[in-house]
């Protein structure tokens, strides 16, 4: 154990609550950015020339590092002459046009009055992504068979056409096409087993709720401001 006086100096003081929170979405403090033509072009001249790396560096105000960097690149996915650019975003789980496929699902499928909360969402999202065979599956989705929050929050302001809604497929599904496919769906099914009136029975609710709890929904941001507004109007969509 050491003395006070030495703890008070060495160790911090963990007493004062701190400062420093991670944020959950990730601020850049200044992207590091190469400029590719006179890399390449470096790249290039000592291909063909035979020069030494800071000659090459020094003619086309290259870092040595950076062009070593392009060099075992090279070196590493192709024939070692031959120039390859910085991959970006390479551990991306899915490419800009599946993600818009994703929006582009969660909206169709909340126009047909079944949206999906965030944990289904989640869940869908890991499995089209097995579905599309991607690389770069995180072994956290592996484990929870789901996409992380961490991403499903990134994904949402990604795609701010996007917005998290209470549903209301219930006052929004009571109309005449929903009425007419209950009741013709009811008149089979009584003609198919032959129910006479006195197998019919009226069933008290009280401890057996058919109205499930309302739950938040991934919706069309504009989509969802219609409809709450034809809501509280009293305008049951066709």
């Amino acid at each position: 154990m050491l003395p006070t006086q030495l703890r008070c100096l060495f160790l911090p003081d963990y007493s004062q609550p701190s400062s420093t929170v991670m944020p959950r979405k990730f601020v850049s403090q200044g992207k590091l950015t190469v400029d590719r033509k006179p890399l390449e072009e470096a790249f290039k001249h000592r291909v063909e020339t035979g020069c030494s790396l800071r000659a090459a560096c020094k003619q086309f105000n290259v870092k040595v590092m950076t062009l070593q960097d392009a060099f075992n690149r090279s070196k590493k996915f192709s024939d070692g002459k031959t120039f390859v650019p910085i991959q970006q975003n390479s551990q991306r789980v899915f490419s800009l046009e599946q993600e818009d496929h994703l929006s582009a699902y969660a909206i169709k499928i909340v126009k047909r009055l079944y949206g999906l909360p965030t944990t289904e969402f989640r869940r869908m999202v890991y499995t089209y992504a097995v579905a599309c065979g991607s690389k770069s599956i995180p072994p956290a989705w592996e484990e929870e068979k789901m996409a992380t929050r961490d991403w499903y929050y990134a994904f949402m302001s990604r795609h701010p056409e996007l917005k998290l809604k209470t549903s209301i497929t219930r006052a929004t599904a009571f109309n005449k096409v929903s009425v007419d496919c209950f009741f013709r769906a009811y008149t089979e099914a009584m003609e198919k087993y032959c129910v006479s009136p006195d197998k019919i029975y009226n069933l008290d609710e009280t401890s057996l709720s058919t109205v499930l709890k309302s739950v938040k929904v991934v919706w069309e941001s504009r989509e969802a401001s219609l409809l709450h507004l034809r809501f509280l109007k009293n305008e049951v969509p066709p």
